[in-house]
């Protein structure tokens, strides 16, 4: 959990890794969110979130992080 995927391919396994642009070069999840936060990141299952958003925030709250 917490991989970005092309098709069955890892991003950075993809060709991605190289495009012009946007080089994709890291699949993490978390890593790219910790670049743009001034707090960290965390991941949970959208089925979770959904049915009980209030059982994420716990998990969240040590690093500053709220719902």
């Amino acid at each position: 959990m917490g991989h970005l995927f092309v098709k069955d391919q890892l991003l950075n396994e993809s060709g991605m890794e190289a495009h012009p642009l946007n080089p994709m070069t890291d699949p993490n999840l978390r890593r790219w969110p910790a670049l743009q936060l001034k707090v960290g990141s965390n991941i949970f299952q959208l089925r979770m979130s959904l049915r009980a958003p209030m059982l994420c925030a716990p998990a969240l709250a040590p690093s500053g992080m709220r719902i």
